[in-house]
């Protein structure tokens, strides 16, 4: 059995595997503006084979002297080819290792530019192949000779569609599987199963967020087409797809779909071409940075179409199937996880938690997250049975609902669907986590901090405090290469974020690091907790096209020479002032020479103030190159210090300076 880490909810730490092919350590720099910065769009083709080798283009813009890659995960190694010769495409050499897990790998490339947004390459499927141009009408349809086959392709342009031919005999059963919104494609998928004679079998389309896929029992022998085009016949050089097809296992049902990480999972399937084999047993990773695996299970020496698992860090409990009263939870200190699925038309599943008044119960349910076609809702219930919260206010997302116990009674936690649609994989996870035991996570946005010469950003942390946490959180940043400097971050009591200010040197030029950043609580139930934070980009829902933020493997830095239209500096760089009293801090602003964009007023905010501390900030004026930043300490400023955080802005150009300690000291 092939498993593979997901990206889309996995984190990685520090000791995530990271492939640095070309150089030993990231050495080549990054640009100060993201339209500057390496881009990429698509590697084509977008996925192979286990054990084998593959020759790839990883296709995008401003790829000129890229000097090396990165690639997620284990089992896969990538290598540049020749040289970018015109700054849109880099070669890529791909060797996949037989043990390989299967499911997709982010892949970026750095430049001289920075550090490239992420693209994807998929790991598994069957005998390779690519489609074949033209390919548009039935009759130049590429013929695939040799089934089971993974054909890559992709829409070249607005109103393309692909066409495949392929033979089938009588009784015989085919899965028609395509991978595009796995693989972060904008393409949303369509396939048309056709005879000879060009007549319509079967129809398959999804929403945005899914891949379609057909299950097809040929009535006669002959020879039969594919038809492959986005739903609304967009197209590009981005809209690439993996197609199998032949007669191979299919699985439409895995249950149980998810366990403890580190334990043994035994399964039920249901599908077709599976033969007298209706269980799976998997070995499920216990290295705590999945949140899913892919697995493709081998029966009659045939993998199977890609199914996922997904899985959690507590107990979990199975919840049965049939109709029956009430799932009773025994809550201890431990969080407990349920797993159940809605397979009746308007189905309710209910849980019965005992409450006590001042001991608030956290309930996560997930669903999308781990691949669910359910729009979950839950109804929390009091003794009587009267609703008294729902998750409205939370719908087209995973919910959490905090239930705040008003009497020593039963509450009744009711999971549903929005509309009351059902079926095998209308699967979800409820978490129900006691309060008091003391937890948190964190993420961290963007994922790609691309600096030019004395420049600076901000890296967000943000924490989410469970369970009644709420001290202090020590967060580690490491990856910082040399060139570039980071403050410390200390999230204090109670606190949900912070931020480290990230600065590239005067003399900054062509270095880059791959980030890790832990969030460390000082003491939890008298013991340490280290918490990886997950990355978070920003980009294109995959199909939809609208911006959305999603978990990604790597977060970036690099600096490069490239140099800002003007940058802000402090002096001094550090100032200490006691409660009640105010000090003054030179703020200059070094404009790009020869430029007349760079001369206007600067106006000036601050923000990430230290308690008690407020500040007075003038405009620069236009030419002009420093002004007096006034500090205030407020009578009641609690003692200790703090990074101040100053931008500017001229016009539509905003840039941050490096970091201002301030020290409030008596």
């Amino acid at each position: 059995m092939r498993l593979f880490q997901s990206i889309q909810f996995a984190r990685f730490s520090s000791a995530r595997s990271l492939t640095v092919m070309a150089v030993a350590a990231l050495t080549l720099g990054g640009s100060a503006a993201l339209a500057q910065a390496p881009q990429a769009l698509d590697i084509f083709p977008p996925g192979g084979t286990l054990a084998s080798h593959v020759d790839a283009q990883l296709e995008g813009s401003v790829l000129l002297g890229a000097s090396s890659v990165v690639i997620s995960g284990t089992g896969v190694k990538v290598a540049l080819g020749a040289p970018a010769t015109d700054g849109n495409s880099v070669p890529l050499k791909v060797d996949i290792a037989a043990d390989a897990a299967p499911g997709p790998y982010e892949v970026r490339v750095i430049t001289p530019k920075g550090v490239s947004n992420p693209t994807y390459f998929w790991v598994g499927g069957y005998v390779p192949a690519v489609e074949v141009e033209p390919n548009d009408q039935p009759e130049r349809a590429t013929k695939l000779e040799k089934l089971p086959i993974t054909v890559s392709g992709r829409m070249n342009a607005a109103e393309d569609v692909d066409w495949f031919s392929f033979h089938a005999e009588a009784g015989e059963t085919f899965a028609i599987d395509i991978i595009a919104n796995r693989l972060y494609s904008p393409m949303d998928a369509a396939l048309e199963l056709r005879d000879n004679e060009n007549h319509i079998l079967e129809l398959a389309m999804e929403g945005y967020d899914r891949d379609p896929k057909m299950v097809h029992t040929f009535k006669k022998s002959g020879t039969y087409l594919v038809q492959v085009r986005d739903t609304m016949y967009r197209g590009g050089r981005n809209y690439v797809y993996r197609l199998s097809v032949g007669k191979v296992p299919y699985i439409q049902s895995i249950w149980p779909n998810g366990a403890k990480r580190g334990e043994g999972l035994n399964s039920k399937i249901e599908g077709a071409n599976l033969g007298s084999v209706s269980s799976v047993t998997t070995m499920l990773p216990n290295d705590g940075t999945r949140g899913s695996v892919w697995i493709e299970p081998m029966v009659g020496g045939v993998a199977s179409i890609p199914v996922q698992l997904s899985l959690t860090n507590y107990q979990q409990i199975v919840r049965g199937e049939a109709p029956g009263a009430p799932t009773v939870v025994s809550l201890t200190n431990q969080p407990m996880t349920l797993l159940g699925r809605l397979t009746k038309a308007k189905q309710i599943d209910s849980f019965v938690v005992a409450g006590t008044p001042g001991k608030p119960i956290r309930i996560q349910l997930q669903s999308h997250s781990i691949g669910s076609r359910m729009i979950p809702f839950i109804t929390l219930t009091d003794a009587a049975g009267k609703a008294f919260q729902t998750t409205e206010n939370e719908i087209g997302r995973d919910p959490v609902i905090t239930l705040s116990p008003t009497a020593a009674a039963n509450y009744h936690i009711d999971v549903s669907t929005i509309d009351g649609k059902f079926g095998p994989d209308f699967y979800y996870r409820l978490i129900i986590k006691p309060g008091g035991g003391n937890d948190f996570s964190i993420s961290t946005t963007p994922d790609l901090i691309n600096l030019g010469k004395g420049q600076t950003a901000l890296v967000t942390v943000n924490v989410d405090r469970q369970d009644g946490y709420g001290g202090p959180i020590e967060v580690a940043l490491s990856g910082v290469p040399a060139g570039i400097s980071a403050t410390p971050l200390t999230i204090p009591t109670g606190g949900t974020n912070g931020v480290f200010i990230v600065t590239a040197a005067p003399e900054s030029n062509g270095i880059s690091g791959i980030l890790n950043i832990v969030g460390k609580a000082l003491l939890v139930d008298g013991k340490p907790m280290e918490r990886h934070a997950r990355i978070i980009g920003t980009y294109a829902r995959p199909g939809e096209g609208q911006p959305a933020p999603r978990t990604v493997a790597f977060q970036a830095v690099s600096a490069s020479d490239a140099v800002g239209l003007f940058t802000l500096v402090f002096e001094p760089a550090m100032v200490t002032v006691a409660p009640g009293q105010t000090v003054m801090v030179k703020v200059k602003a070094n404009r790009k020479a020869g430029d007349a964009g760079a001369t206007p007023a600067i106006n000036i905010t601050t923000s990430n103030l230290p308690a008690g501390i407020t500040t007075d900030a003038p405009v620069i004026p236009d030419k002009a190159g420093e002004i007096l930043l006034k500090i205030i300490a407020a009578p009641t400023a609690p003692e200790g210090q703090g990074y101040l955080v100053i931008h500017g802005k001229l016009a539509t150009t905003e840039v941050i300076a490096p970091a201002l300690m301030v020290v409030i000291k008596k």
